[in-house]
């Protein structure tokens, strides 16, 4: 038993004290279907307002980031997940700091700043001919 206590309660201190990372993205779709990619990440534009052109909203892309993070880091994981999901945009983005504890409903966690995200991805509609 003592043994035991030498080897989970360190291993624990270590796991509670340590400096973790972690992002959590959870998609809500407004609409069935898949679509494939039109374009890269990098060239999907992420907007806190909206856009001018036909589209359709495809769904909500929700993000928790901890700890702070940038906003590069924030618009990558948006550009990221719209890819995957066909979008060809991010919009009405709102980002806000936020307390975050542990992601895992199994490990306690003391409080820590973080960053919660939301918008919406679209897809352009093609015009017809």
């Amino acid at each position: 038993m003592k043994k035991l206590a030498r080897i989970f309660f360190p291993a624990l201190l270590v796991t509670l004290l340590s400096g973790c990372e972690g992002i959590q993205i959870n998609y809500i779709p407004l609409k069935a279907g898949t679509y494939l990619p039109r374009q890269k990440a990098e060239n999907i534009p992420v907007l806190t307002g909206t856009v001018d052109e036909p589209h359709e909203e495809l769904g909500v892309i929700l993000i928790r980031k901890y700890p702070n993070s940038s906003d590069e880091e924030i618009q990558e994981a948006f550009r990221n997940e719209a890819m995957v999901r066909g979008a060809d945009a991010v919009i009405h983005v709102e980002v806000e700091k936020a307390t975050v504890f542990s992601l895992s409903p199994f490990i306690f966690s003391l409080p820590f700043p973080g960053v919660e995200a939301r918008g919406t991805a679209i897809r352009y509609q093609k015009e017809k001919s």
